[in-house]
């Protein structure tokens, strides 16, 4: 590579979440090269196999040596990382990191004049923000953007569990500023006067809605990162810190309004060398994102930012298709269902988190230290009817979730005029909430100084932990939920097949399940009563007597997807298990099952025959039919019949030509299991032949079999088959030999359980 010229780094959004149904903890990853650090092909995204690691693992000594020269405030490094840090330093590196360690920890001036509050530095921060203004044709919605699916897929040990008002939050940052302020005392004396940019000397345009008010608040407050840039990095008032908005193109989920950085072009010049090999690695390991602001209009932030104190307590996570009883109120999210499901399991998302720094440990420690009894209401005793509080909640998760994604501790909410900072503690999966900041005030703590002061505490806590946890950091990054990134995935992959085993046996010989609905219309639009959440099923038949049910080791369901298959009468389920006395989430067996339902006394007599037809079958060594797990019945509703079976595959009629053409002989073989035994199927329709991934083709739909077959009408169906064979959608594949056809070459998927 050319001397001087800087590689390229992809973008932040050409990256892949990790998603795992497994445990976060896992063991460190090495460092890929830069260049590779965001390429998708580079990061395999499945729910076992993590990025591949590189040969090498670079450690501190090897490719980051100790800095001396960024301030950190009363909450630097402790001793014990410190000494950590230091045994592979040279004496001259221990004896520079061991002053600036002392500095950093006094809170102490550097210089013995120190900074006075009369310094040009001191009036910047007097200054109030400009208020923004409403055009009069503001967008006039009061709401903000309900749950995403991502939000709602996150790992139960990355969710927010509590949020905590901190009256004095505003107080401690302040203070955190102060201390760096006079840190920089020598810096100070010779820098010039703050920054002062013509965007914050007039008065910001009127704006009709929250895009344009993200534009006027980042001219706005220009002035504030040139300051946050020359406190840290002493390099007069440049441009180093960036606020901009995302790109929003490829990826939609979990993504902030303005992320605070160092802009790759224009911030990474003014670097030092030693500084720009700090912020190469923060990238390197995506902790280069050090703010996140989520914004609300003018006209929805009232509506928003009066509840946000009401959520101070225990957090309402919202997720997907979760509930702890089955009386539980809970929701399917808006991804397909192919997406938001991993086989039968419900994907997970999430990016693994590297521990707490001790900077922002320390300050939410000097935060609470001055508390004093709070004499806000408190949200239990609050008896008011009026609107709930859902927006507040959607506006939480959100911010949280951003948070996760980029690995980030410190948020803002923001309407321009108003604002909360929200500092998160990753391991009580708590938020730390401010209350709301007039940025307009004149008082002794203006805007401003908490903007700075939340960059520079930011930046030192991304430092922080990438010095302590550079072995432990994740390698993980984000996109969005969506179904193409999950096609491949095998279920060896997910859980381990003695587990599905269990699952799956415990369920052949259960007495009665309950099945889910997770949409309260479900029950009625199924000929039950309107806003049942659970239907309690009970297996028919003196097989399945409950003396012969095994140990329990949990309690089983079965959750519900209203999307019919192959016709109005075929529903897909899913069967999960939640462990006694576990704290873990569900686990589910790894591939749906087919629920087959009627709902009038002729057609529950047909399926019962269709039953008692597969187990008979299945006696007399019949090998293609599909594997059934019983017959249900709904006690209130006493013609509703629900019949259970494993999913066969894909149908002949969803095959190619060329597909069909390849495994002519599989497709007669089944026949022939039927016809060796002298057993006529009856009526043969064209999606009842099915062909699973592993090659296996089963005959559904067995309520019509026969027995003894005449010769006449094992012809008929022979001919029946041969139809199905040759009547499939799709075009025939001319001039290719069957021998030489794969499902690779003709792009039949391998993976797919419908059918």
């Amino acid at each position: 590579m050319p001397k001087g010229k800087e590689r390229q780094a992809p973008t932040r959004s050409s990256a892949r979440l990790r998603t795992s149904n497994n445990s976060l903890d896992e063991r460190a990853h090495s460092l890929l090269e830069e260049g590779t650090r965001l390429d998708s092909l580079s990061i395999p995204v499945d729910n076992d196999h993590p990025g591949q690691p590189s040969d090498t693992c670079p450690s501190v000594s090897d490719q980051h040596s100790a800095r001396t020269d960024i301030p950190h405030g009363r909450g630097g490094p402790t001793s014990r990382t410190r000494r950590d840090a230091t045994a592979a330093l040279s004496p001259v590196q221990r004896k520079s990191l061991k002053r600036s360690h002392k500095q950093a920890n006094s809170g102490q001036a550097l210089n013995s004049k120190g900074v006075s509050k009369s310094s040009p530095i001191h009036k910047f921060f007097q200054r109030p923000s400009k208020q923004f203004r409403k055009d009069i044709n503001h967008v006039p919605s009061t709401k903000t953007r309900p749950f995403h699916p991502f939000d709602q897929h996150l790992h139960p040990d990355l969710r927010l569990n509590e949020v905590v008002v901190l009256d004095t939050l505003p107080t401690a940052l302040s203070q955190y500023c102060d201390d760096i302020i006079q840190e920089s005392a020598d810096y100070l004396h010779t820098a010039g006067p703050p920054p002062n940019s013509d965007n914050e000397q007039q008065r910001p345009r009127p704006v009709q809605n929250e895009d344009q008010l993200v534009d006027q608040y980042i001219l706005s407050n220009k002035s504030c990162l040139q300051v946050a840039s020359g406190l840290l990095f002493k390099k007069s008032w440049e441009d180093i810190f960036s606020m901009k908005k995302p790109n929003k193109v490829e990826r939609q989920e979990g993504i902030a309004d303005v992320l605070i950085s160092i802009d790759p072009k224009t911030g990474g010049q003014h670097l030092t060398v030693k500084q720009k090999s700090d912020w190469k690695l923060l990238r390197k390991y995506l902790l280069d994102v050090f703010v996140t602001i989520e914004f609300k209009s003018l006209v929805a932030a009232p509506h928003i930012f009066e509840d946000l104190h009401r959520l101070e307590g225990r957090f309402p996570w919202s997720t997907c298709e979760e509930r702890t009883d089955d009386n539980e109120k809970s929701t399917t999210c808006r991804a397909s269902s192919n997406a938001h499901r991993v086989n039968g399991r419900l994907q997970t998302t999430g990016r693994p988190t590297s521990p707490d720094s001790n900077i922002i440990l320390q300050i939410i420690e000097d935060a609470r230290s001055r508390e004093l009894p709070s004499k806000r209401f408190k949200p239990d005793s609050d008896k008011s009817s009026r609107a709930p509080k859902q927006n507040s909640v959607y506006a939480c998760q959100q911010i949280w979730t951003q948070l996760v994604v980029e690995d980030a501790s410190v948020a803002i909410f923001s309407s321009g005029n108003e604002e909360f900072v929200a500092i998160r503690d990753r391991a009580k999966q708590t938020l730390y909430l401010s209350p709301m900041i007039k940025c307009t005030s004149n008082s002794s703590i203006t805007h401003s100084k908490i903007l700075v002061a939340c960059i520079l505490l930011g930046f030192n806590d991304a430092l922080d932990r990438y010095r302590i946890n550079v072995d432990k950091l994740p390698f993980y990054v984000k996109t969005n939920l969506v179904a193409e990134l999950y096609t491949k995935m095998t279920d060896a992959r997910n859980i381990a097949r003695s587990y599905m085993q269990a699952i799956i046996s415990l369920f052949e010989k259960c007495s009665e399940i309950p099945i889910r609905f997770h949409d309260n219309s479900i029950s009625g639009r199924l000929g039950g009563p309107f806003g049942v959440r659970t239907w309690h099923l009970q297996k028919r038949g003196s097989h399945c007597d409950a003396t012969g049910e095994p140990k329990r080791t949990g309690r089983l369901f079965l959750d519900f997807n209203y999307e019919p298959q192959l016709d109005k009468k075929v529903f897909v389920v899913y069967l999960g298990l939640v462990e006694e006395h576990s704290m873990n989430a569900a686990k589910y067996y790894s591939k749906p099952l087919y629920l087959k339902l009627t709902r009038n006394a002729p057609l529950s007599k047909m399926l019962e025959v269709e039953y008692n037809n597969y187990m008979d079958l299945r006696t007399k060594g019949v090998g293609a039919i599909v594997q059934v797990y019983g017959l249900f019945e709904y006690p209130k509703l006493p013609n509703h019949r629900f019949l259970i079976l494993e999913s066969g595959g894909k149908p002949v009629t969803l095959e190619t030509a060329a597909h069909c053409k390849r495994f002519k002989d599989s497709y007669l073989t089944a026949l022939d299991s039927f016809h060796n035994l002298n057993i006529s199927i009856g009526n043969i329709m064209n999606d009842h032949i099915v062909m699973n991934e592993g090659r296996k083709v089963s005959v559904i739909s067995l309520g019509h079999i026969s027995h003894p077959a005449t010769s006449a009408i094992k012809n008929d169906e022979a001919n029946a088959f041969q139809s199905a064979i040759r009547a499939v959608s799709s075009p025939d594949m001319t001039g290719v030999g069957s021998e030489e056809v794969s499902p690779i070459e003709t792009g039949v998927s391998n993976s797919t359980d419908s059918g």
